[in-house]
């Protein structure tokens, strides 16, 4: 009798544990979630998120060496990469090192007319080797690209420089076919291409006095020339 009772209970103790372990499994399958994995607290570096943005980073850093690199071996179009990152400090030091590796005056006025005609910003260093080649040999052309140029590197001293440059050699009748209101109007326009932090800096303040004191002397001097006692050809450079 003892021994019936004792296997009785066993049975009905194992008959309990593999309703209680169906009934676990069934509840798993419909929709609960799995244990949880357990995790390092120090292993947050090997996380997917951590180690995707780790890998942008490097690619990213890798493609501005790049940049860097060809616009320095003089590829034009390394500098519109350099410009569409929208990183300003980055793009100039693509750009300072692609006039750093211009050997000719050719190569120079590759770079100007590129920059002008992508609509991209200068860099002092360029403005003034330009203004340097352009005294040499200047010309109506050449003035306006040294002037937009000079405007699109953001420097008010440059563009300053550029301005006295074109009118010296104006006065000194060594740039034909441009007259006193046409150089007025030049001088103006292209300064309004100079950033607003160019124009509201110290040395963008003396270039404001020094446009309005050309401006008054151009004007002056178009009035003469349309009076029926001025010299008839207006494109006739001003009297120092």
């Amino acid at each position: 009798m003892t021994a019936f009772l004792i296997i009785s209970i066993l049975l009905l103790a194992a008959a309990s544990y593999s309703t209680l372990r169906s009934k676990r499994n069934s509840s798993r399958a419909a929709g609960y979630l799995p244990d949880p994995v357990p995790r390092s607290l120090f292993g947050a570096g090997d996380e997917p998120g951590v180690s995707q943005k780790e890998a942008k980073a490097e690619a990213e850093a890798a493609r501005r060496e790049q940049i860097l690199s060809l616009a320095g071996a003089g590829n034009r179009g390394a500098l519109v990469d350099a410009s569409e990152t929208g990183d300003a400090a980055f793009y100039r030091r693509a750009l300072d090192g692609a006039v750093k590796s211009l050997e000719s005056k050719a190569e120079l006025s590759s770079l100007s007319t590129y920059l002008v005609s992508h609509k991209l910003r200068a860099c002092p260093a360029l403005a003034e080797k330009l203004l340097e080649h352009w005294k040499g040999q200047p010309s109506r052309v050449g003035a306006a690209e040294l002037l937009r140029v000079s405007a699109l590197s953001d420097d008010a001293g440059a563009f300053s420089r550029a301005v006295s440059g074109v009118f010296d050699a104006w006065q000194g009748g060594k740039i034909e076919g441009l007259s006193s209101t046409d150089l007025r109007d030049l001088f103006e326009a292209e300064y309004w291409l100079l950033s607003s932090e160019a124009k509201r800096s110290g040395e963008g303040f003396v270039l404001k006095q020094q446009l309005s004191d050309l401006r008054r002397r151009l004007q002056e001097r178009a009035r003469r020339t349309d009076s029926p006692t001025g010299a008839a050809d207006s494109s006739e450079p001003a009297a120092r």
